[in-house]
């Protein structure tokens, strides 16, 4: 549904444009001045959106696992349309997600998330910056938590910290991954890593690039290339260094 309209000043006024998809709804409004190169200003509310976008992140037959949750999408866009690359900003996420694992029949509880996306106002997206400040969860016998920021999408800045403690059964059952199944026990990561990628060197420059993963009867299968199962023992990288304890692993093609 949309509502527009030219006004005094040849500018086109949209009102309440609704996009919809998957049972999820975007209002958009905001003005167009054709005659000043397609200056626009656009808002973007999202709080209809509810579960359907997050439902995406999830394989069909699984969608009616998902119990409860919000999700927010908020943005603006805002240039001169005909002569440059907008800019855009816009604030994501969702609260107090819930679904239950098909496979385990154990829930995923307290899934959140918070986070920012800002372009820049250069038009090689050299300003732009992606933050997470939080994506969470309680998952079965542990927890997952992710924070950091990607900026300079020219020459990018990566500076993350994940932490993740979980029996991992059956998540491919839950989520769209579609290069790997017959995920299953359990893992943990403790992973921090920041640094820059150099262009003209074709590689990536750390300042930190720490991480521990210890792996208990851990196992996939990527089809068509290696099945590994009853993977136990630890990985841990200090830089470009790796050090293997103890490591077991049970691989066929």
């Amino acid at each position: 549904d949309v509502q527009a309209h030219l006004d005094e000043n040849k500018e086109l006024e949209i009102k309440e444009c609704k996009l919809e998809f998957e049972k999820s709804v975007l209002i958009l409004d905001g003005i167009i001045d054709p005659l000043n190169d397609g200056d626009l200003v656009l808002n973007i509310d999202g709080s209809d959106a509810s579960l359907g976008l997050f439902s995406q992140l999830l394989k069909d037959e699984e969608k009616k696992n998902l119990n409860k949750g919000d999700f927010y999408f908020n943005g603006m866009i805002k240039g001169k349309t005909f002569i440059e690359i907008p800019f855009i900003e816009f604030s994501f996420g969702f609260k107090d997600f819930e679904l239950i694992n098909p496979v385990s029949k154990r829930t995923i509880k307290n899934l959140n998330l918070k986070g920012k996306f800002v372009s820049g106002e250069n038009d090689d997206f050299s300003e732009a910056k992606l933050k997470i400040d939080t994506l969470n969860a309680d998952f079965p016998d542990g927890t997952l938590k992710l924070s950091g920021s990607i900026k300079n999408f020219l020459v990018p800045e990566v500076d993350l910290q994940l932490y993740l403690k979980a029996d991992v059964t059956g998540l491919d059952e839950v989520f769209k991954l579609d290069i790997i199944d017959e995920i299953k026990e359990k893992i943990e990561i403790n992973d921090n890593i920041k640094g820059k990628y150099i262009e003209s060197e074709k590689r990536f420059v750390s300042e930190i690039n720490n991480a521990k993963i210890f792996l208990e009867d851990f196992g996939f299968n990527i089809p068509g290339a290696i099945k590994v199962d009853k993977v136990n023992g630890s990985i841990i990288r200090k830089n470009d260094d790796y050090y293997i304890d103890n490591l077991s692993v049970i691989s066929r093609r």
